[in-house]
């Protein structure tokens, strides 16, 4: 089986693992306030970008991350971007790392938090996951 590499790029953090041999290793996680100077018009704040695009420089190299074996799963304050200011930064984004920035809504969000969890709970009772972003 392939290694797939995948990003879950919130609002506050960026999480890094591996998914392999159907299990998900954790490999780097960093904090970024998106939140701080963001606005819907211009998206998040140059120094947010520049941290942003400096972390994916870094596991790019690390890993030789590419379209084939990488996915990027964005959430929060992007989807809270106008769509012309959502374009252009998935554009620019594919320009300086070459791969895909999905920003998903929250349907999409949920329907794989629960395929994530899909034979992880053994007990007999019913259970409910509530995701908090």
């Amino acid at each position: 089986m392939m290694e797939t590499f995948l990003f879950d790029v919130g609002s506050s953090t960026i999480k890094f693992c591996k998914y392999t041999d159907k299990k998900l290793i954790p490999l780097d996680k960093i904090s970024i306030l998106m939140k701080d100077n963001f606005s819907p018009e211009q998206g998040i704040s140059p120094e947010n970008k520049h941290q942003l695009f400096e972390f994916f420089k870094t596991q790019i190299q690390k890993y030789h991350l590419s379209t084939q074996n990488t996915k990027i799963f964005a959430t929060g304050i992007f989807r809270e971007m106008q769509d012309t200011t959502k374009q252009q930064f998935v554009q620019e984004f594919k320009q300086r790392t070459h791969l895909e920035f999905l920003i998903i809504d929250h349907n999409t969000e949920n329907h794989y938090l629960e395929k994530a969890r899909i034979g992880k709970y053994q007990g007999t009772d019913p259970i409910m996951i509530i995701n908090i972003g």
